[in-house]
């Protein structure tokens, strides 16, 4: 499986909407409806549109479930690329350090290649 290099910020800008970018390409819908949707969030929880429960609550609302990384002593949390191979079932939402990136069919699509990321959190839905 592999990187696919993909922008789906509509004026092909990169800035900081990973969170955004992310939830438009798991989701199947615009930038702008991902925009929209976490930002309605964001001021229901008076919070910002970045924010994990804000995310969640959006992905929760499109039918994804929330995974959880489970790290045993002595190893190591799992990569992007690690994680995007062996669910090939999935389509996700991963959260790394600080960014967010969307993945499905064992491929995992952003603007930069963060396959060597640690992974802290995901949200799933079968394909």
């Amino acid at each position: 499986m592999a990187f696919v290099r993909t922008n789906l910020n509509p004026l092909g800008k990169k800035t900081s909407d990973s969170h955004i970018r992310a939830v438009a390409a798991a989701c199947n819908i615009t930038w702008d409806e991902a925009f929209r949707e976490l930002s309605e969030e964001a001021f229901r929880q008076k919070d910002t549109s970045w924010d994990v429960k804000v995310i969640e609550k959006v992905l929760l609302n499109h039918g994804f479930t929330a995974g959880k990384v489970t790290v045993t002593k002595g190893s190591k949390r799992p990569t992007v690329e690690g994680f995007a191979n062996e669910h090939p079932d999935y389509v996700c939402v991963l959260r790394i350090s600080g960014y967010y990136l969307a993945c499905a069919y064992g491929n995992y699509v952003d603007i930069e290649d963060y396959g060597y990321a640690s992974l802290y959190k995901y949200w799933y839905k079968k394909i």
